[in-house]
């Protein structure tokens, strides 16, 4: 099977030198060599490109004993409507487009970083290429350089060419407040279609052929083993990668590491460690892939979406996280005036959930709290913004799995279908990369508070027990604890869930993570005198808003094990496992007296309270916006 290419060819000038060339050049290679490392594609570079560079890299990929077959070709460097400058001042834009019409078949993307390039756009489609990103003005140098890398890492991760170009064109805009636009083109007249704006603040277009739409769903090709030419699928298997975050919790948690290094122990019981050391939020998705469901024990599609959903619920359990500890600080005014805008961080409407960024979202709430000289609660969450920095394997397993996500959602993961032992290994192993990020995490407890008692003495003092019970997968499920707990003077609603550190003894600090994470028991499982009833692990977790700008609004929460992606797919068979604050229920009054007629009954909404935590989280925010 040929070989995919991607060309790229740089030209600078010496006597107006582009300072961040080399950094492009640079950049996308470091984007696109994990996959040339797996041979899944082959990069060629011209770093100062000449004509004769150009002809002779052409002439060996058109080369039929070379098994190569050219997919994209990139340029970066000075240029105009006439065409490219190379450093013997060649580059006529009628020879390139020739040149590379004769690749037209394999040929998908021409991408022409250069100044005021859109000229060249309808010569190149009308020889057949099927799509061009161009530019309609000149272009900053350090702008180009960042949008062609952010593109790149994008189409790394499989991504279609339409996800990469809007995911960097909304990555500039985030700095500049600019956008960039999609503009299909009538190749036999050289006019865009009608009710196409002839200009973009942006000076970034992705121009497509109108006849083959469908090139814009073009992504880099599944056609070979994942793990390099002598990596044979099966002596990976199933839950192999994801096995090794155990050993990476070892590094937190001592008795974790006595079991690892236990040399009786087996592959089951170090799993199950994996799940029952993650809070449940995590686990009940991980226990799914452990699970004997037949679509569970093999590569199929179906496996492909349940780790996607275990990604998303991870990105949740970190997001909400940060999110509370800023709360936290607005309530204390510890941050006098806050950047960030509360719609954007905290008000998720139900269409921006299937594909909210909860990974991004944590590293700008992040950066917020360190630029007003904070630190977070979670103390080792400091390492995202590195990750974000240094695009380290967290951020490229990120990336991938996000990107998969988006592709879920852009139509499906069925075009896997084909490759889909490889794809599931893939993923598998960037999702293993994803958590053992966030294994810091075995150092914390989720638990939810299920009862308060009051202590006082003869009226002169007061204390209050609480009495925790701790959100991790347990066979017996939950387990109130015997020993009440203080936290340095405070008394918590007997509803909250909370997030505590393993180290510290006796009083402590926590903190509530509700009204994002609710233990739904604590709602619904309580009669009117507060006896627990259900000591099942029941755990819910806020998707999305309703309504948000009216005093309408319902906040909706989707059961924890629930797969994310199918969920957003197919709302109403998920009903069971959905609850909002505006759910009403039937509850009996107690009557005083004993009688043979049926005892009235009331309708409550158990999660109003919920509402009303999230409406002060809107004062306080605007508070300190």
């Amino acid at each position: 099977m040929p070989t995919p290419v991607i060309y790229f060819a740089f030209s600078n000038d010496i006597e107006n030198p582009l300072s961040s060339l080399k950094e492009e050049s640079r950049n996308v290679y470091q984007a696109l060599v994990p996959l040339e490392d797996k041979r899944q594609i082959k990069i060629m570079r011209d770093e100062n490109a000449s004509t004769d560079d150009i002809i002779n890299t052409l002439q060996r990929l058109a080369d039929p004993t070379n098994d190569f077959e050219l997919v994209a070709f990139h340029y970066g460097g000075h240029a105009d409507g006439s065409g490219i400058h190379l450093v013997d001042d060649g580059g006529n834009a009628t020879g390139l487009a020739e040149l590379l019409a004769t690749f037209k078949e394999t040929l998908s993307l021409v991408f022409l970083n250069g100044c005021s390039t859109k000229a060249q756009v309808v010569l190149l489609m009308q020889l057949g290429i099927k799509s061009v990103i161009a530019t309609s003005a000149p272009i900053e140098d350090r702008t180009a350089t960042e949008f062609g890398g952010i593109f790149y890492r994008k189409l790394a991760v499989r991504s279609t060419i339409r996800l990469a170009f809007d995911f960097a064109a909304a990555a500039i805009q985030l700095k500049g407040g600019q956008k960039a636009e999609t503009i299909p083109v009538d190749v036999t007249r050289g006019l865009m279609l009608p009710n196409q704006s002839p200009s973009t603040k942006l000076p970034w277009s992705l121009n497509y052929d109108h006849q083959q739409e469908q090139v814009l769903e073009w992504s880099l090709p599944y056609d070979r083993p994942v793990m390099g030419s002598d990596f044979d699928q099966e002596e990976v298997q199933l839950n192999e990668y994801l096995l090794d975050i155990v050993f990476e919790m070892a590094h937190f948690d001592d008795e974790i590491r006595k079991d690892v290094e236990d040399e009786d122990v087996v592959d089951d019981e170090l799993f199950a460690l994996i799940i029952r050391s993650f809070p449940w939020v995590i686990s009940s998705q991980l226990q799914v892939l452990k699970s004997a469901i037949p679509a569970m024990q093999q590569p199929t599609v179906d496996r492909l979406k349940q780790m996607l959903s275990a990604y998303i619920s991870a990105s949740q359990v970190i997001y909400y996280a940060a999110l509370s500890w800023l709360w936290h600080l607005k309530a204390e005014e510890k941050i006098i005036k806050g950047n960030l805008d509360y719609e954007d961080v905290c008000e998720i409407e139900k269409e921006e959930f299937p594909m909210f960024d909860f990974v991004q979202q944590t590293q700008v709430i992040l950066r917020e709290i360190d630029n007003q000289h904070q630190d977070p609660y979670v103390q080792e969450l400091v390492s995202i913004i590195d990750s974000f920095k240094e695009q380290d394997d967290f951020y490229q397993a990120y990336f991938f799995l996000q990107s998969k996500r988006e592709q879920y959602f852009q139509g499906g993961l069925n075009r896997f279908q084909s490759a889909i032992h490889s794809v599931c290994l893939e993923t598998e192993y960037h999702l293993a990369i994803f958590l053992k990020k966030i294994t810091f995490l075995v150092s914390y407890q989720m638990v939810t508070c299920r009862k308060v008692n009051i202590r006082t003495n003869r009226g002169i003092s007061v204390s209050y027990e609480h009495f925790i019970s701790k959100l991790h997968a347990n066979q017996d499920g939950i387990n109130v604890s015997k020993e009440p707990l203080e936290f340095d003077g405070s008394v918590l609603d007997a509803r909250s869930v909370l997030l505590l550190r393993n180290k510290e003894k006796g009083k402590r600090s926590f903190l509530p993570l509700t009204p994002f994470i609710i233990d739904k028991n604590a709602y619904f499982d309580q009669n009117p005198y507060g006896n627990i009833k259900d000591n099942s692990t029941n755990v819910y977790v806020y998707a999305y808003t309703v309504n948000a700008k009216s005093e309408d609004a319902a906040y909706f929460y989707i059961k924890c094990g629930d797969n994310l992606l199918d969920w957003a797919i197919a709302e109403d068979s998920f009903q069971v496992h959905k609850i909002s604050t505006d759910q009403e229920m039937k509850r009996r009054s107690k009557p005083l007296v004993r009688r043979r007629h049926r005892r009235p009954t009331v309708l409550v909404k158990p999660l109003a309270v919920l509402k009303e935590q999230f409406q002060q989280l809107k004062k306080d925010w605007a508070e300190y916006e």
